[in-house]
């Protein structure tokens, strides 16, 4: 397991749920060495793992947690995401890895873009209703929420206890970036998603 910035350390000084298993210390990527190695999955930041999949040996098969790969296409990517795609080759690749309704594609796929935690909620009921004509599809309304700690590691004021206990907190309404990705499988037609951060 690679980590730059937690380098050299146990994996258990960063997850100590992993205390009781017995796993090498984590490396920095520059240092792994993958001949041995079937698959890659990433676990970085929005726009960093374009560079780190551009240096990986080509044999390996990949999933991309980030949303680097969603978007197919690129100008919509630095609209959403407010930077330029470093990895455009890789980009028309990628396939969207909502494995229920792309599975052949998904299994053919060397780089696999994984959906975010919203869009997999919000299409896995929508995609089959609306394939199968069940549901009108003008003016659906999503309302997600979702436990603070899907926000990630950082330290953020939004994301302290006090900040979120004993209730729910509104975030990027109108404009949340995950809303896009959910018209790669979904297309036309109109939907609000009011995203909320609750106590987990």
């Amino acid at each position: 397991m690679t980590a730059d910035r937690k380098a050299g350390q146990p994996i258990s000084s960063v997850f100590p749920h992993l205390s009781t298993r017995d796993l090498p210390d984590l490396i920095a990527i520059k240092d792994a060495n993958f001949s041995d190695v079937d698959a890659v999955f990433c676990c970085l930041p929005h726009g960093t793992t374009q560079e780190i999949i551009k240096g990986l040996p080509k044999h390996l098969k990949i999933v991309d947690l980030s949303a680097d790969f969603r978007l197919k296409d690129i100008s919509e990517y630095e609209e959403w995401y407010g930077q330029p795609h470093r990895a455009p080759d890789l980009q028309k690749e990628a396939i969207y890895g909502l494995t229920e309704v792309l599975r052949e594609e998904v299994k053919n796929a060397r780089l696999v873009a994984n959906p975010g935690c919203y869009p997999t909620s919000i299409q896995l009921p929508l995609v089959p209703l609306i394939k199968a004509s069940l549901i009108k599809t003008k003016n659906i309304i999503i309302d997600a929420k979702s436990g603070v700690s899907g926000a990630g590691r950082s330290a953020k004021e939004i994301l302290l206890f006090t900040e979120v206990t004993e209730g729910l907190n509104s975030y990027g309404v109108t404009r949340h970036r995950h809303g896009k990705s959910n018209f790669l499988l979904i297309i036309g037609f109109r939907y609000f998603e009011s995203d909320k951060l609750q106590p987990n």
